[in-house]
């Protein structure tokens, strides 16, 4: 028999109708109901019962997410306004794998509840993972379940009530301008492996991706710039492939320290050639191994973490490079856009908020120029000598 009751759950109404049971196990149905009374509500949940006990209802597929995650993988993959990248669809894979298919994975879509989606978050909480990685694992419920609602598997998406705040951004470590001079100084007096790719990093600002895919053909030593075409990518593997959005296809001036990196990058590369003959793997890359063959950009990533130790600035991550550039030209007043432009950012509100750190030095340049126009008015101080002092009362 199949019958039904409203319950208020997070600020509204839910009609929870209890339908046959199934080999013993109860079975119940949802749906979420917004901006209406009790009464409403009430009405709304009698009207469905009675649908649901007449002979048009079909029930919904026992189709599980286990079988439903590849199918909506590959509709996020290549459908909608904005599909998702390879690299993308790897990361949500891993984190389906590792999280929710152990826990959700046999489920039948039509019996996952908020319950089921709350004992997750709380599990994904007692293994240790940051609150970062949970918002992760709950965009990618969330759009899975709305696919599956609109299919018609899910009377409704049991992670709708769901609001997971965003923890704050931690603190990053960039580098000023007299810092990354003396860490380029440094690598070079040390003669590490990584100097010349790290120096060009800090004087380019181009991603770890774009730096290893990175060929003597895209540099111009007339006019002094480096053309940004290709990047590393990984699905299933490395590739190397074009940029992302057109705003990643750009051109860079390159600095003087930029051309010394590539100098020194150069007669490395010569020396090595010579050295290892027939045997040296000449794919063209600016910046490669000893024996001429592509970078392992996490071996580069765990190289620069101890380097970035060893120099005294810990925690800072390779990426930092790019802010620590974009942090200097703006300290040295760049403009947005331009900054935007050499960033390869698809607009300038991507480029406002993730790299515009101001410096203190910008306050101090904010206080000078405070102190120029208010702070030299020799007629204001003498009046401001001359005036009686505030009797009580006077504000």
């Amino acid at each position: 028999m199949v019958t039904g009751h409203v319950e208020k759950r997070y600020g509204h109404w839910v009609i929870i109708v209890e339908l046959d049971r199934e080999n013993g196990k109860r079975r119940r149905l949802y749906r979420n109901v917004k901006g209406k009374t009790k009464a409403q509500t009430e009405r709304e949940k009698d009207e469905w019962v009675a649908e649901l006990r007449g002979e048009g209802y079909v029930e919904p597929s026992d189709v599980t997410l286990a079988e439903f995650w590849p199918i909506h993988l590959r509709a996020a993959e290549t459908g909608g306004r904005k599909p998702l990248s390879s690299r993308t669809i790897d990361n949500y894979s891993r984190l389906y794998r590792r999280h929710v298919h152990p826990r959700l994975g046999s489920r039948p879509l039509r019996f996952i509840e908020e319950e089921d989606v709350e004992r997750l978050y709380a599990a994904v909480r007692d293994d240790g993972l940051s609150e970062r990685t949970l918002i992760l694992i709950h965009t990618i419920l969330r759009a899975c379940f709305r696919r599956a609602v609109k299919k018609k598997l899910m009377p409704c998406n049991p992670t709708d009530d769901f609001h997971i705040a965003q923890p704050p951004r931690k603190e990053r470590r960039w580098l000023t301008e007299e810092e990354a001079q003396q860490f380029i100084e440094w690598l070079y007096a040390k003669g590490h492996r990584d100097a010349e790719l790290i120096a060009f990093a800090l004087s380019t600002g181009l991603r770890r991706s774009e730096l290893i895919a990175l060929r003597w053909l895209n540099i111009d030593f007339i006019h002094k710039t480096v053309t940004v075409q290709r990047r590393l990518a990984k699905h299933k593997g490395w590739h190397v492939i074009p940029p992302k959005t057109v705003a990643g296809r750009r051109v860079v001036p390159l600095s003087e320290t930029a051309l010394i990196a590539l100098d020194r990058a150069r007669k490395a590369r010569d020396e090595k050639k010579t050295r290892l003959g027939v045997k040296y793997q000449n794919e063209g890359l600016t910046f490669c191994n000893a024996d001429g063959s592509r970078i392992d950009p996490s071996a580069l990533t765990h190289r620069f973490a101890r380097l970035a130790k060893e120099f005294g600035v810990g925690g800072m991550r390779f990426y930092d490079l790019r802010h620590s550039f974009a942090s200097i030209l703006v300290a040295n007043g760049i403009d947005i856009k331009v900054l935007s432009e050499l960033l390869g950012h698809a607009n300038t509100r991507i480029t406002w908020e993730t790299y515009v750190h101001i410096h203190p030095s910008r306050h101090r340049q904010t206080v000078a120029i405070l102190d120029k126009v208010f702070g030299n008015n020799s007629q204001g101080n003498d009046r401001a000598t001359e005036s009686p002092s505030m009797t009580e009362g006077e504000t």
